[in-house]
């Protein structure tokens, strides 16, 4: 019984011993497909170069189209943290970049600008936190979701123009941006997190009338800045401003028609902020070349 007891004990601590030993293996395989060149640190799969690091002094970087003969695909989490002498990082000569991932440029408090190009199609959170210096960036890509904490605490951060096609803006996404003064928010957005904005007190969202971002800031108490594709005076929007819009004007002040947000924008012809016969007025002599 003692033996077969032994036996089995044994047999556990030798598959424990494998196990220990496959994961040295694994770990010394890992720190053996890192490399660098040029400064860039960086493993490599299935082709693919993925840029894990930075030890140059450079402080313009410009990601290189491969690494040796890899292909640089992704920037990996945490790659550029904390690299606060870098100025200016540009992508364009990477076609083959993918991804940006969690905190990878977090801390790089010198970092003025960045453009991301079209090719771009995944981001991890956190990706330019703590960069105060960053004023501007420009997205030539289309995100679904500008992530958690992508901009927090980016205290220079100006105006950002969000392209139609992202969807969500996450938690925290521009928190404590003391800068920040536009965030243009496409029709496509239908999520923002209640926080996204907090503790920026300059911001302006700009957007559609009648979308979820003119919602979302007049529930969440942010100026809403509305952008129309008509003319003011279109009332009707049909693409014209003619006596129908005029008209349109005189039945909404009479109580007859009520008008959505965009066109009482599109009513308050003479700009005052209030919308009375006045306008239709000026309407009526815009329509006969008296104004």
């Amino acid at each position: 019984m003692k033996k077969t007891y032994c036996l089995k004990s044994l047999k556990r601590f030798s598959g424990l011993l494998l196990s220990v030993f496959f994961i040295i293996i694994s770990t010394f395989q890992i720190s053996a497909a890192s490399y660098e060149t040029d400064g860039f640190v960086y493993s490599v799969s299935d082709g693919n170069a993925s840029v894990t690091g930075y030890k140059g002094d450079k402080t313009d970087i410009v990601l290189p189209l491969k690494l040796q003969s890899w292909s640089v695909s992704e920037i990996s989490d945490f790659a550029f943290v904390g690299k606060t002498a870098i100025t200016s990082v540009r992508l364009n000569e990477a076609r083959y970049l993918r991804r940006i991932g969690t905190d990878s440029f977090y801390g790089c408090t010198s970092l003025e600008s960045i453009s991301i190009p079209i090719w771009v199609r995944d981001f991890g959170a956190a990706v330019f936190q703590n960069c105060t210096s960053l004023k501007s960036v420009t997205f030539n890509c289309v995100p679904s979701k500008i992530t958690d904490q992508m901009f927090y605490n980016c205290t220079s951060l100006d105006k950002v123009y969000l392209p139609a096609g992202t969807s969500a803006i996450g938690k925290s996404a521009f928190a404590e941006c003391k800068s920040l003064s536009e965030v243009y928010i496409p029709t496509s957005v239908t999520s923002i997190a209640s926080n996204a904005f907090r503790s920026s007190p300059n911001v302006i969202i700009k957007g559609s009338y009648g979308s979820y971002a003119e919602e979302y800031a007049k529930a969440n108490s942010i100026p809403f800045n509305g952008i129309s594709a008509y003319d003011v005076g279109d009332v009707n929007m049909d693409g014209g401003i003619d006596i129908l819009d005029a008209t349109l004007i005189q039945k909404y002040v009479a109580g007859i028609v009520e008008l959505s947000a965009e066109q009482k924008h599109l009513a308050d012809y003479i700009n005052d902020g209030d919308i009375t016969v006045v306008d239709a007025t000026k309407i009526q002599k815009f329509i006969v070349h008296l104004n």
